[in-house]
């Protein structure tokens, strides 16, 4: 079996390994997507592969020998969130664009190119608010039967996930759709195919980390047509996943999200497992999550399955998807998602006759505004971690005064862990029960 340091991985129908392409940088420790692209036209694909959360985002293109083509920068020097991308030909010429989106911290442009990196049709279209930040997911297909593929994207909205449907110029088309989920951590992956070869094409979900491991298909009216779990139940890593039609018969591949092995499986429409279920692509250690893509990438008329780690070398000391992390001796707490430092707060902790106690805990309990019988005070915001201790926004009098702002940053509290007004409520939204919390010097 293949060890996650072997890069992307190129696989036979029967999954065996064919090639092994040398793609991440020596060093790298950032998050990585790909897609196979055919820019010539020739039937013989290229790699698109972005690289995202590092100083400058990338995408680059290398020949399925490979070898580097070319690479540019579809974002600006700043944004180091990931970068979502898809294929398609959006003009029917025959040759395919490369379509982007950021990921988590970036404003939603959408960028299409072609394989040199100069924009096409636009310079780039709004898919949301110029103020979104919560990042995009992207695919395209021909949705609504006019024989151009539209470009889907996905965000969040509120609490829900919402997928929408532009042009190639950027003009929204029809109503969006809205998806129920239960953590709203991230937007749900899309993909599209034409189930019933009607010209009209389907939409694939996977849920995202924080939510059950689910596909869901979709009508354009957003009717659902079937839904499954591509994983077991309690794992909520997310799904990354590629949908393609092979011989008539739809095939849905779907490789585990950041926190799990690196577990592909093959699904027909239906549900059903279709080869091995039990396949890992990398060492079964691995837990950084694998991207996939499913097609017949050097053009010999057979299809391979290609492989890429979701991410390697996470910030933080752990593969968990989430979690939180309090240094007492710095007085910061820092909570990351997917293996990367999402932000980070000035806290109080307890003074020196009442310490914070030292541990791994979880969040067993959340109220948004506790109130301690003990010292007669609300404590807004307030997440238990261990009987007793909990971390909360500045303690609150009767009166509306709160207490100890200027104590942040010094550890005056009573055990609890203090944030200030603000960052006690977005990290209130932003943890699930269960969410770990780690507490050390």
């Amino acid at each position: 079996m293949a060890a996650e340091e072997n890069d992307l991985l190129v696989f036979s129908d029967d999954l065996n390994v064919l090639q092994e392409l040398s793609v991440i940088p020596e060093n790298f420790s950032g998050s990585m997507r790909f897609k196979m692209i055919d820019f010539g036209a020739d039937a013989k694909k290229e790699l698109a592969v972005s690289y995202g959360n590092q100083e400058r985002p990338e995408i680059r293109i290398y020949n399925n020998n490979g070898d580097l083509q070319n690479s540019w920068f579809p974002y600006a020097q700043g944004f180091t969130g990931e970068i979502s991308l898809t294929a398609a030909d959006l003009d029917n010429d025959g040759h395919e664009e490369l379509i982007t989106a950021p990921g988590a911290g970036g404003g939603p442009q959408i960028r299409i190119f072609n394989d040199e990196g100069n924009p096409l049709f636009s310079k780039g279209f709004w898919a949301a608010d110029k103020d979104y930040r919560a990042g995009l997911e992207i695919a395209t297909g021909d949705v609504d039967g006019d024989g151009f593929k539209e470009i889907i994207i996905s965000v969040i909205d509120g609490e829900n996930a919402q997928i929408k449907f532009f042009d190639r110029f950027g003009n929204q088309k029809g109503d969006s759709i809205t998806i129920t989920l239960e953590n709203n951590f991230e937007p749900v992956k899309v993909a599209a195919i034409d189930l019933g070869a009607d010209g009209t094409e389907e939409i694939i979900v996977g849920f995202g980390s924080g939510n059950e491991p689910k596909i869901k298909i979709l009508r354009r009216d957003g009717s659902a047509i079937k839904e499954f779990l591509a994983y077991a139940k309690n794992f909520e890593g997310g799904v990354n996943f590629s949908v393609v039609k092979n011989n008539g018969q739809t095939i849905i591949v779907t490789g585990a999200g950041f926190s799990g092995g690196p577990h592909v499986r093959f699904f027909d429409s239906f549900g059903t497992l279709i080869k091995n279920p039990a396949f890992f692509s990398y060492d079964k250690n691995f837990r950084g999550g694998v991207n996939v893509d499913y097609g017949d990438f050097d053009g010999d008329g057979k299809m391979e399955l290609i492989t890429l780690p979701q991410q390697i070398n996470p910030s933080g000391n752990s593969y968990l998807y989430k979690y939180i992390d309090i240094d007492v001796s710095e007085q910061k707490l820092r909570y990351y998602q997917n293996g990367r430092q999402v932000n980070e707060f000035q806290i109080s902790s307890g003074k020196k006759s009442m310490p914070t106690p030292y541990g791994e805990f979880k969040i067993w309990q959340k109220n948004p505004r506790a109130y301690s019988k003990t010292y007669a005070l609300f404590m807004p915001w307030w997440m238990s971690f261990k009987p007793s201790y909990g971390i909360h926004e500045l303690p609150e009098w009767p009166s509306g005064y709160k207490e100890g702002q200027n104590h942040l940053g010094n550890p005056v509290s009573h055990g609890c862990v203090r944030l200030g007004v603000g960052p006690a409520k977005t990290l209130y939204d932003w943890t699930p029960i269960g969410t770990p919390v780690i507490i050390h010097e």
